[in-house]
């Protein structure tokens, strides 16, 4: 499951929607002392309480490379695979999971990824 809470880029000056991938629970019932996910588990309990869950499928595409970033992921648990996509296909650089985020450049003001994320777990 993932959970959204709306953020704002500054540079872009667009809504953005934060989202939280776990895969158990809803967030609601989610005791936040209880998350694996340093990010989630800092971040203020009413931050924390208005998140709200959805769940992402197997192979998912989160954000293609070089396309907008429309959400920021956040796991709480899965894996989720970093992609190049050279022109010969696409090749697996790094993988993120609980302790990790996907959509960071939209935190330092970018409204793209030179890389791609597909949900692997």
């Amino acid at each position: 499951m993932i959970a959204r809470r709306p953020i704002r880029a500054q540079a872009a000056r667009t809504q953005r929607t934060l989202l939280l991938p776990q895969w158990e629970e809803p967030m609601s019932h989610l005791q936040q002392n209880a998350i694996r996910n340093r990010i989630l588990a800092a971040l203020a309990p009413d931050d924390f309480a208005v998140l709200e869950s959805v769940r992402p499928e197997f192979r998912q595409v989160l954000i293609q490379p070089n396309g907008p970033i429309e959400h920021v992921y956040v796991m709480e648990r899965g894996i989720t695979s970093v992609l190049a996509d050279p022109s010969e296909g696409r090749v697996e650089i790094g993988i993120l999971g609980s302790e990790g985020m996907v959509g960071l450049p939209v935190l330092l003001g970018s409204q793209h990824s030179t890389h791609g994320f597909m949900v692997q777990a």
